[in-house]
């Protein structure tokens, strides 16, 4: 048999990292094929390798110190009998996974509270009035603001942590990164996605939450009742209403909720009281109809039409007269 020399340590640790060539592969086979107590020699190095743990971070606990400790000792306990040598081998393992479970345990509980240490540290990005210019974000994730809105986020997001809180309307464009969702924290209800774009409408009013997705798919959840959730795809409105944590979902038929941001307003015999509300949506502005207006129908196209060229078609296409009173529209029947 022969001995457990430095040139056999080395080749069994050159294969165990990964880094032996065949030709050294070769020569640890053959002396691990002369005798039982060879093989039994690479086993407890196995073990002992097995010990090279990480934390969360991918960051290596240095084990080196305990490996040439229990190296030392396996040198040291060649001639003495067996059975003591097992024991105190085991003994010795104990101790090492002892170790380094501590250390590990200490980075872990590190890993646990360091990105909620994080989140406290948002930047807050806060508007008055609807933006002309989207928000960027450090992961390329676009934001745009409808009126008065506040947009908590960190400067930078972690490896897998994209959370944001938003307090207001806003459109989202989320940069795609599929193995890191971003979740959009509202009232009561968390958002997230993968990669795709969708706007998300609160109201204080109704206490709900109205989100529309216009490419890729998101998924709604409640934050007081976890099992309840509700997966969007394109073209889909989801609605969460507050009260009684119940969610809603309904086809998107016409996309005139977003000629805020697109500039372009749709109508295909839609009744003038419909018109009127998406006017007044679009443009933030005050409309008093003084009689029922929903038996004209309009269709019609405006691309980037100022509301005051809006009125002027209407009045043509209808026997409605149009008036502007105390910062507001008035449209009534001409008599």
């Amino acid at each position: 048999m022969e001995n457990l020399n430095e040139k056999h340590k080395e080749l069994i640790i050159r294969m165990l990292s990964g880094e032996a060539s065949e030709v050294e592969i070769s020569k640890l086979n053959q002396w691990l094929q002369a005798s039982e107590q060879n093989r039994k020699y690479l086993e407890e190095y196995k073990s002992l390798w097995n010990l090279k743990l990480k934390s969360p971070d991918d960051i290596i606990i240095n084990s080196e110190h305990a490996w040439k400790k229990v190296s030392t000792e396996i040198e040291q306990l060649e001639d003495v009998k067996p059975a003591y040598r097992t024991r105190t081998l085991f003994n010795n393992f104990f101790y090492v996974v002892s170790g380094i479970a501590a250390v590990l345990l200490i980075f872990l509980g590190l890993y646990i509270l360091l990105p909620r240490t994080m989140e406290t540290e948002m930047i807050t990005h806060e508007v008055q009035s609807r933006t002309e210019e989207p928000l960027r974000l450090a992961d390329g994730t676009t934001v745009l603001f409808k009126g008065p809105a506040k947009l908590l986020y960190p400067e930078n997001f972690g490896k897998n942590n994209r959370h944001v809180r938003l307090k207001g309307d806003a459109y989202f464009e989320v940069a795609n990164q599929n193995e890191n969702p971003f979740i959009i924290e509202l009232q009561e209800v968390n958002v997230t996605v993968l990669g795709t774009s969708f706007y998300i409408s609160q109201s204080m009013e109704t206490n709900s939450v109205e989100v529309s997705v216009l490419s890729g798919k998101v998924e709604l959840k409640s934050l007081a009742e976890p099992m309840k959730s509700m997966v969007l795809s394109k073209n889909e409105r989801g609605l969460f209403h507050t009260e009684n944590q119940d969610f809603t979902k309904e086809k998107i038929t016409d996309l005139n909720f977003m000629a805020w941001k697109t500039g372009r307003l749709e109508f295909d015999q839609t009744n003038l009281q419909t018109v009127i509300e998406s006017l007044k949506e679009t443009y933030q502005i005050q409309i008093h109809a003084r009689d029922n207006l929903s038996d004209l129908k309009l269709t019609a196209r405006f691309i980037n039409e100022k509301p005051e060229d809006i009125f002027k078609t209407i009045s043509i296409l209808f026997d409605v007269e149009v008036l502007y009173r105390d910062g507001a529209y008035v449209i009534e029947r001409q008599d």
